[in-house]
């Protein structure tokens, strides 16, 4: 994997919750990510990326490989395709957030976020913005975040971004997005307390 620019996450709290972000600076960003699908017959693929670059990917994928099902919500895509060997992936793809931005709304967010670890089946999962660093990053963060919550593990933001910079210079790219980590834990912490 050292020739595609990916990492892991260190050991997300257990050895078999691992994710894989894709290329920081990959020449064709999803036939990289497949490429890394391939090698680690991955099941899942995890896009953060602007509405600009929808027509792009999804044409990438459609152009390469067969397409068994696509969804379409105001915030994601979710497309089942064949990779040609016997890999079976599904591709989902959080589309309402701007490059070095923050999604307008931490609630959908939370959602893909939920609805990706919910639909995870095996394997690492790949995660991948448009440089593999900014919102790759804050997905990375959150996910650390709500596995600790899950195991009722303590946890510590700073700490996991710093680790995540260990592994790749300049994960979560702007003030904005590092804050938006907070607020996502915030709105989750809030609505257990809440529940219970």
């Amino acid at each position: 994997l050292r020739k595609t620019s990916s990492f892991f996450l260190k050991q997300k709290l257990s050895s078999e919750d691992e994710e894989l972000a894709g290329p920081s600076h990959p020449e064709i960003p999803t036939l990289q990510g497949v490429e890394i699908v391939s090698e680690k017959e991955l099941a899942q693929l995890a896009l953060i990326q602007p509405l600009i670059f929808n027509t792009q990917e999804q044409s990438t994928i459609r152009d390469y490989f067969k397409i068994l099902t696509k969804v379409t919500s105001e915030d994601e895509i979710t497309q089942e395709f064949m990779t040609g060997a016997s890999h079976f992936v599904k591709h989902l793809q959080f589309t309402s957030w701007p490059d070095h931005g923050t999604p307008a709304s931490a609630e959908g967010f939370i959602k893909y976020v939920r609805y990706v670890r919910k639909s995870h089946l095996t394997g690492p999962i790949v995660v991948h913005c448009s440089a593999g660093v900014g919102r790759t990053g804050v997905f990375l963060c959150v996910d650390v975040v709500f596995c600790a919550i899950e195991k009722n593990f303590s946890f510590n933001i700073m700490n996991i971004v710093g680790q995540m910079r260990e592994q790749r210079h300049g994960m979560i790219q702007t003030k904005e997005q590092y804050m938006f980590c907070y607020k996502i834990v915030l709105e989750v912490l809030q609505k257990l307390w809440t529940v219970k």
